[in-house]
């Protein structure tokens, strides 16, 4: 089958007589330019929906900086399949969904064209000069300090996807394969609601996770598995059903705001619920936990202070990390405009000291106390 799919990519502008709508198309991201990328979940097919999820990081943000987006033109492909694919390429795919069933070793070996196209006008420019040839591995860390990225559930996927290509085009042009993880690492991305595999990734990675996230809970890790069967045993506790009273016989699972390390350049931040158990609850709420604008302020839930009245005070803990990242990445990728600068630690940086020590207090609290799987620090 003829792979048509491709991606479209434009930036927010400034309203005028030749972008009436705030939106431009571009072909490409030049590659000294300092940005921030934006790749949103599944949904975003068109340049309006690109435009309004720009506005939502946007406000975020508290110097402005330009902000990238794409959007999807799937074709004929689904982007379901695309996701198990890479999924059950890394043997994190849930055996629970069906999707699962209908993959193929040729899907599953499938890079799809839209990955390439992104891929092409987005990283590949930073790693060579105008006309292909080589530059100094300073210059390209530079390059990539200089271009963060912002996702939202199937994005994650998508930049683990263009990890592979970046990989593949930099073992063709000789790079060591300490080269390559050193190039990887100097690629950043916070990663909201992610459907990614973990622990899989030289890409650096920084995740926020809602465990009452049900599409970001679906990658099939044993510590995943255990957060689900200790959820339901505490969703079952608080909905006080007699048919599940012989199955508690520990007390409720609360994960307060805690953090985990996967790998060297991979962290979690990870919390019980973004809201309280009785809203997520509701049908008419379903799906709210892994929704970007639940994140960003439910403008229907905001207060005159512009605060979600009905967000839980870890979720707020949540939406706060996600604000710092978003501004660090920004304020980090134009301080790369003069020379090299390598992203430092988080666990080392003052504006993240408050929440990294509630975190790994609450880690320290809750899923230490777990079985094995959580004291030897198994999390894929």
């Amino acid at each position: 089958m003829t792979d048509n799919s491709s991606i479209d990519l434009g930036k927010r502008v400034k309203k005028d007589k030749l972008h009436p709508h705030g939106w431009q198309p571009v072909d490409s991201i030049e590659p000294d330019e300092a940005c921030f990328v934006i790749i949103g979940g599944s949904n975003i097919k068109d340049s309006k929906k690109s435009n309004g999820f720009i506005k939502m990081v946007e406000e975020l943000m508290k110097k402005k900086i330009p902000i990238y987006c794409i959007s999807y033109n799937f074709a004929d492909r689904i982007f379901r399949l695309d996701r198990e694919a890479i999924l059950a390429r890394n043997g994190q795919a849930n055996p629970e969904l069906p999707f699962l069933k209908r993959l193929s070793d040729k899907d599953i070996a499938h890079t799809p064209q839209y990955y390439k196209d992104a891929y092409q006008k987005i990283l590949s420019p930073r790693l060579h000069g105008e006309n292909g040839e080589r530059i100094s591995l300073s210059k390209i860390s530079q390059r990539l300090n200089m271009l963060p990225f912002g996702t939202h559930c199937f994005g994650s996927t998508f930049t683990f996807e263009m990890e592979k290509l970046m990989k593949q085009e930099l073992t063709e042009m000789g790079y060591s394969k300490e080269a390559q993880k050193f190039l990887c690492r100097q690629v950043h991305s916070v990663d909201v609601a992610p459907v990614i595999p973990y622990g899989k990734s030289d890409f650096s990675h920084f995740k926020i996770v809602s465990c009452s996230d049900d599409i970001a809970m679906s990658v099939n890790t044993p510590l995943i598995k255990h957060i689900k069967n200790r959820k339901a045993e505490h969703d079952a506790y608080l909905d006080n059903l007699k048919t599940h009273k012989d199955t508690i016989k520990r007390s409720p699972f609360t994960l307060n705001m805690s953090i985990a390390r996967p790998t060297e350049n991979e962290v979690v931040f990870a919390t019980n619920s973004l809201y309280p158990h009785e809203i997520y609850k509701d049908k008419d709420y379903e799906g709210i936990e892994h929704t970007f604008d639940s994140y960003s302020n439910r403008e229907d839930w905001v207060n005159k202070d512009g605060e979600d009245i009905h967000r839980s005070i870890q979720g707020d803990m949540l939406n706060q990390t996600l604000r710092e990242f978003v501004n660090w990445f920004a304020e980090h990728a134009q301080e790369n405009k003069k020379e090299f600068k390598e992203l430092p630690s988080v666990f080392k940086v003052n504006r993240f000291a408050r929440l990294v020590k509630m975190g790994l207090n609450n880690r320290h609290q809750t899923l230490a106390k777990e079985i094995a799987l959580m004291r030897n620090d198994r999390w894929h």
